[in-house]
């Protein structure tokens, strides 16, 4: 009786105790498997001690699926004492869904066979500590991040002001020194450890301290762009442009603790800037030209147009005499030949531009070349009552060179054309010379002159010396640009020496590439020979303009004529009589280049000069890379065809 009693006191003690407890205490009989959850143990969980059922099942269905594999792991270990005691931590869900942090801490009863019979243990709710634990471990990696993050500031702050290519000073907030960079004890000709402790506007007084107080008072940056800054240790530094910044760094109070200094030396950016300014100037001043050059084209366009229409009205006039009729007619010729001027300018230096001008050499004679242009302006020379003279630098034997006769026309009759333009009253003369390999051409003349300062840009496109003057005489004002342009593609220079109303003499230098060999001897030997010419010409027109120049010239000869490449080609294949063949380029069908290289395949020793209306020396390059022998633009001149006639029948 006495020991049942013992068992029923120690019953009631221990469920007081369960009851008691504020943590939760499970008894877990394993023998029938029963277990028993104290209300605390509920309660921990959200639960009334009424809600939740005395079973093992609870346990699982509230406790984290991987948390239930590790407790049954160290369950075991103890039923079979392989450890003294449980403990471990996992979550259990709380009635309202969320998890909480539990430590259970279980031993087991063995009887006297060592049998486990029981387990009895304790549930403690550890989430605050387990959240206490967290932001304690965070506190320590931001403190730990920040102590870092410090170190870090440090280092770099020491390399920046070390390595760093701008002067860089650290000041207080008084302005006295704390740290400066290599660069800026440098650039003030002065050891780094001069600096600390010393105030800056105490050794650099600037005029931009009381500015500075402004800022300092608004907590705002200070910058400056291109200042001289003065070191009165050092004046030549006052040469110098800077870019300078004062950056304030607040405290946590958002007071000013410290001030960031940068100096840097622009001095070539600022050069830089200057020349992008005057590029800008230029350009503009560029613009403006080429807007006078297209209303100076425009008017020099017109001029021309209004005498070839108005004066080709007038032919229509009833009654015309023939004094008359000639009088217009050579106006029109006149005003026609400078249209074309004006055209084959415009297209000059749309090639020049574009690039896409070659360089075609070939065996000329200088002389010939120089008489050919003193023919022409010979004759214009003498309407404006100047004397224009030619000096030869060779003997006919030594003067066969090889060049591109093109371009070197070109030079000539731009260089002799600008010096009738401004030549009043004097002479004109231009020649030759051998110096150091070179051929010096120049023309010299009486003129007006040039200033010396402008000497340079007269050959630069859309520039004029004096654009007044320009309306007077005439022209685009690109002769001189073409002149130097041509000049470089011959591997040559173009210079001027020139005094203002004393003339100017022009000098053009390019490579000497003699030929030596003698010039074949003429012989009249063809003169009443047949001969037989084939024109091929699509255009009808064009076809008897031909047959009439022809026909002027005294020479015994037949005429034949193609419309289109494969015709002549055709022709020349069943007449081997043809001696001569005048190749229009532009046709349908077949071009001149395409029939001219079948016919040099069968007959390489015919001579075939290209005609056509595109003047460019690329076009004539093309037409001489075809096969031509030579080549004359349209319109043709009398002249001309008698030229080319006399060079490749006559004097053949």
């Amino acid at each position: 009786i006495i020991a049942k009693e013992k068992a029923e006191e120690s019953e009631v003690r221990f469920d007081l105790a369960m009851n008691a407890s504020k943590d939760g205490i499970f008894d877990w009989n394993l023998i029938t498997n029963e277990i028993y959850y104290s209300p605390a143990w509920k309660s921990m969980l959200g639960y009334k001690d009424d809600e939740l059922a005395n079973d093992f099942s609870i346990w699982e269905k509230l406790t984290e699926p991987e948390d239930i594999a590790k407790s049954w792991e160290m369950q075991q270990e103890i039923i079979n004492k392989q450890r003294d005691r449980f403990e471990i931590e996992f979550k259990m869900k709380h009635k309202d869904g969320h998890w909480v942090d539990i430590l259970s801490r279980a031993e087991a009863v063995f009887d006297i066979n060592d049998k486990a019979i029981r387990m009895v243990g304790t549930h403690i709710d550890i989430s605050e500590r387990k959240r206490t634990e967290i932001e304690l471990i965070k506190a320590k990696e931001k403190a730990e991040e920040s102590e870092n993050k410090l170190k870090e500031q440090a280092r770099l702050l020491d390399l920046i002001f070390k390595h760093s290519l701008d002067s860089i000073v650290l000041l207080d907030k008084d302005y006295n020194f704390i740290q400066v960079s290599e660069v800026y004890a440098q650039s003030c000709q002065r050891d780094i450890s001069y600096f600390p402790g010393k105030n800056h506007f105490d050794l650099y007084p600037s005029n931009f301290k009381a500015e500075l107080e402004e800022y300092k008072q608004n907590k705002k940056i200070y910058y400056r762009h291109a200042r001289p800054f003065i070191f009165p240790d050092h004046p030549e530094l006052g040469t110098t442009y800077w870019d300078l910044g004062l950056v304030p760094i607040l405290d946590k109070n958002d007071e000013i603790e410290l001030f960031i200094f940068t100096l840097k030396d622009i001095t070539e950016k600022y050069r830089i800037e200057e020349e992008l300014i005057k590029a800008k100037e230029k350009a503009e001043e560029s613009d403006q030209l080429k807007t006078e050059f297209i209303h100076n084209m425009s008017h020099e366009i017109r001029t021309p147009m209004n005498g070839i229409l108005g004066f080709a009205n007038f032919l229509n006039k009833p009654n015309l005499t023939d004094t008359k009729r000639k009088q217009y007619i050579n106006i029109i010729q006149n005003s026609g030949n400078q249209l074309m001027r004006i055209i084959d300018d415009i297209l000059e230096i749309s090639k020049l531009g574009t690039k896409q001008v070659k360089v075609i050499e070939k065996e000329i004679c200088l002389n010939d070349l120089l008489l050919e242009q003193f023919s022409v302006f010979d004759i214009k020379a003498k309407e404006n009552k100047i004397p224009l003279y030619l000096k030869k630098g060779l003997a006919d034997k030594e003067c066969l060179i090889l060049t591109d006769e093109t371009k070197l026309n070109k030079i000539l009759s731009n260089l002799l054309e600008n010096a009738l333009k401004f030549t009043n009253e004097g002479f004109i003369e231009f020649g030759y010379k051998i110096i150091n390999n070179n051929i010096e051409i120049y023309v010299k003349d009486t003129g007006i002159g040039i200033n010396e300062d402008k000497c340079d840009i007269i050959f630069e496109r859309f520039s004029q010396e004096e654009k007044s003057l320009e309306r007077n005489v005439g022209g685009l004002g690109l002769g001189l640009s073409i002149a130097k342009e041509n000049a470089e593609l011959l591997g040559g220079t173009i210079t001027v020496k020139s005094e203002k109303g004393k003339g100017s003499i022009f000098f053009v230098t390019i490579p000497y590439k003699p030929i030596q060999k003698s010039i074949d001897t003429m012989s009249s030997s063809h003169i009443n020979k047949l001969h037989t010419i084939l024109i091929v010409e699509d255009e009808e027109v064009n076809y008897l303009y031909l047959g009439i120049l022809l026909e002027d010239i005294e020479l015994n000869f037949k005429i034949l004529h193609a419309k289109h490449g494969k015709e002549a080609v055709e022709i020349c294949k069943k007449n081997s009589e043809i001696d001569f063949v005048l190749m229009d380029m532009k046709m349908p069908i077949m071009n001149g280049f395409e029939a001219t290289k079948l016919i040099k395949e069968f007959r390489p020793d015919l001579p075939i000069v290209a005609q056509t209306a595109y003047s460019t020396s690329e076009e004539k390059g093309d037409a001489l890379l075809a096969g031509c022998d030579d080549f004359i633009s349209k319109p043709l001149s009398e002249e001309t065809l008698i030229e080319v006639i006399n060079k490749y029948l006559i004097k053949k």
